[in-house]
């Protein structure tokens, strides 16, 4: 009888060791801008475990990367099966030095955590269309 009581608390001391696991797409304390997931603390696990991500690396400073601001959200919008996700350069050095960013914007395309497109830089014109396309076909 002694063994069976040893066993079972060995079993409910294993339990309470276990890491928490969730099944939430996002956890509660994410930082949303509508659509886009702001990742801050050089968390890059997020958009590593989605099938289809958009990545914007941006600065506060940029002025591009402000004009570039509302097309990102309109496109995350308008592509609910991708997920988007905002990345400020200069609060995550480390996802910044990890993607080798040479510039702000930056957009990265993942598919199952891979990079398969990138596009460096935005303008209201020729960019602007290289994006929307590119997401276009990410969204297949």
């Amino acid at each position: 009888m002694k063994q069976i009581l040893t066993a079972g608390a060995m079993l409910l001391a294993l339990a309470s060791c276990a890491p928490k696991v969730t099944t939430d797409k996002y956890p509660e304390d994410v930082k949303k801008d509508g659509l886009v997931t702001i990742i801050e603390d050089n968390n890059i696990t997020l958009p590593l475990r989605d099938s289809r991500a958009v990545m914007k690396f941006t600065a506060t400073w940029c002025g591009p990367c402000k004009r570039y601001k509302p097309v990102f959200q309109e496109l995350a919008d308008y592509n609910p099966n991708i997920s988007f996700y905002s990345v400020d350069i200069d609060e995550n050095p480390n996802i910044k030095k990890k993607y080798e960013i040479p510039g702000v914007p930056t957009t990265v395309f993942l598919k199952d955590g891979q990079e398969v497109k990138r596009i460096v830089g935005y303008s209201d014109g020729k960019k602007r269309e290289l994006i929307e396309e590119a997401v276009y076909d990410h969204s297949e």
